[in-house]
């Protein structure tokens, strides 16, 4: 049985070797060894997973990673060399950026409010502060800290989604929670930083400023 981690690894190979953004079903089935159709099927699965996508060229029909397809082997990658080298990323340090503005509606909400003080014990300040990051060392950073889950709810005929949240000390001196909404028009570059204060008005920072998290575990 071949695998979802077989087919997008290869995917990822084939595109970086031949510098091309696409590789066909026929490609990757001479690539893995299996049928046209074993591969036809595994292509189907991980397109409605969200993890390739379907390209339409002077080719024919051709396959590449989309973002999350990106984000599940590099998940992957970061496992795995942790496990062989046994070592641990427990900070990260981002650049403080302007945000999009929505995350003040959001934490603001009574709903979420609630779940912040219960979850994490604190109450938040209604906004986030925005961080730009490497991807990878947050994902790296993300995998060695407990999620704790912000339910979600519906209020006035509105679905407000599920956030997760990832408890942190910041500069070493404030808690707060690192929280990423299950649905963000954010890049992964960029995360948003809650804590029970104003944090750029608490620790004097600007736009362009640097600073640390610590996972708490």
């Amino acid at each position: 049985m071949i695998s979802d981690f077989d087919v997008l690894l290869k995917l990822a190979e084939e595109n970086n070797l031949k510098n091309k953004n696409t590789v066909t079903t026929i490609g990757l089935s001479k690539s893995l060894t299996v049928s046209q159709q074993t591969i036809s099927r595994k292509l189907i699965e991980l397109e409605k997973a969200g993890l390739i996508v379907r390209n339409s060229s002077y080719r024919g029909i051709t396959f590449s990673l989309t973002e999350d397809g990106t984000k599940f082997l590099n998940e992957k990658f970061i496992k795995l060399r942790n496990v062989l080298t046994k070592t641990t990323r427990n900070s990260i340090e981002g650049e403080i950026v302007s945000g999009l503005g929505e995350g003040k509606y959001y934490v603001s909400q009574k709903e979420y409010m609630l779940e912040f003080k219960k979850k994490l014990g604190f109450e938040p300040y209604a906004g986030t502060l925005n961080m730009n990051v490497n991807e990878m060392e947050l994902a790296e950073f993300l995998s060695n800290i407990q999620m704790v889950v912000i339910n979600g709810f519906k209020k006035s005929e509105r679905t407000y989604g599920e956030i997760y949240s990832y408890p942190v000390r910041i500069n070493k001196e404030l808690e707060g929670a690192i929280i990423i909404p299950k649905r963000t028009s954010h890049s992964r570059k960029i995360v948003e930083v809650i804590a029970p204060v104003f944090l750029r008005g608490t620790l004097k920072l600007t736009f362009g400023d640097t600073i640390e998290l610590i996972g708490k575990k």
